[in-house]
């Protein structure tokens, strides 16, 4: 998952007035929270970007944070990685 350095680039949308359309400004999913509405993609993907405890901002789709897919911008993953191999070095 790519990391966005700088969220001011990023040029958010104004939200749908469409029926269908899922508001998840200010929902949490995991250690993410939505920020802002980026808009819907060639895909047909709906984009939202999000801001993680951590710090770090990225952009995920509706799909992949209703599913549980993506609850983190990979700083969760990176921290177990790190973990496994400290023990396995003190195992060792």
């Amino acid at each position: 998952m790519k990391i966005i350095k700088n969220p001011e680039e990023i040029k958010l949308q104004p939200k749908p007035k469409i029926w269908k359309f899922k508001d998840l400004e200010g929902q949490r999913f995991g250690k993410l929270y939505a920020v802002g509405y980026i808009g819907r993609l060639l895909n047909g993907n709906t984009y939202w970007l999000l801001h993680c405890d951590c710090g770090n901002y990225i952009r995920a789709s509706v799909r992949s944070l209703n599913s549980g897919t993506r609850t983190s911008c990979g700083c969760a993953s990176r921290s177990q990685q790190r973990q496994s191999q400290i023990s396995k070095t003190k195992i060792s």
